[in-house]
């Protein structure tokens, strides 16, 4: 048994397909990528409904961890924005047009220009503060309770 199907057997909620990453194995994340910036803007700017952003990206994880498919495959992209409810000439047209590739590009350059160097990254305090990699949520909370509590004009302890 592949090793990340013994660590997933540990929660009841997970279900890995047995050849994930075997087969239908992604070319590279950049196209569902893209189709998720094109869902993000179709909902944002109101032609697609709410959720669907939340609901296109629940799929696709569903289709590659579960379902074994090849989410680098254009076809698959589309036919999983179609089950999530997407208008798929919306997500064609941002795609093909590049507006999905300048948000992308977009978001790399803001994580260039904050320092990111690896995922995941949070970043508080107008980039003052980041935590990176495996970090704890006690971590997390901390930090995100001392940047709500502390009182203006004093320095934070995180």
């Amino acid at each position: 048994m592949p090793m990340y199907n013994l660590f997933a057997d540990k929660f009841d909620h997970l279900d890995i397909h047995p050849d994930v990453w075997v087969k239908n194995t992604p070319q590279s994340s950049l196209p569902a990528h893209l189709f998720l910036a094109a869902a993000k803007m179709a909902e944002l700017s109101g032609l697609a409904r709410e959720g669907a952003f939340t609901q296109f990206m629940q799929k696709m994880r569903r289709a590659f961890f579960v379902e074994a498919r090849d989410i680098s495959n254009r076809m698959e992209l589309l036919a999983i924005a179609e089950q999530s409810g997407l208008p798929i000439d919306v997500i064609r047209t941002s795609v093909d047009s590049g507006k999905a590739h300048a948000s992308i590009c977009s978001n790399m350059y803001k994580s260039v220009e904050l320092g990111v160097k690896s995922s995941p990254t949070l970043i508080f305090n107008e980039g003052r503060q980041k935590l990176s990699g495996n970090v704890g949520y006690r971590i997390i909370e901390a930090n995100i309770r001392e940047l709500l509590e502390n009182p203006a004009g004093q320095q934070s302890w995180c």
